[in-house]
């Protein structure tokens, strides 16, 4: 019974809000079943992208840059990012 509802999701947001919510977003790695539910089509790019390929193109841009731009994402990412436990 418990993997008949692994796959749902059970938070209320949807569309533009869940998208501006830092702890619900996951970008391009919304399956095409929480596209429909969440109500995502035409707010996102038609492709699907799991997010651990997300983190390696990120990790794989920013080993390319000098070490400011490095410093700058790193800002970025310390003050705009949320940390969920």
């Amino acid at each position: 019974m418990v993997e008949e509802y692994a796959d749902m999701s059970y938070f209320y947001i949807s569309g533009y809000t869940l998208l501006r919510d830092p702890r619900h977003n996951k970008g391009l790695a919304f399956t095409e079943k929480e596209r429909d539910a969440h109500y995502l089509r035409g707010l996102l790019p038609p492709a699907v992208v799991s997010q651990e390929l997300q983190v390696w193109a990120t990790i794989n841009s920013t080993c390319s840059c000098d070490d400011l731009s490095f410093f700058l994402f790193l800002f970025t990412e310390d003050h705009f990012n949320v940390c969920v436990d």
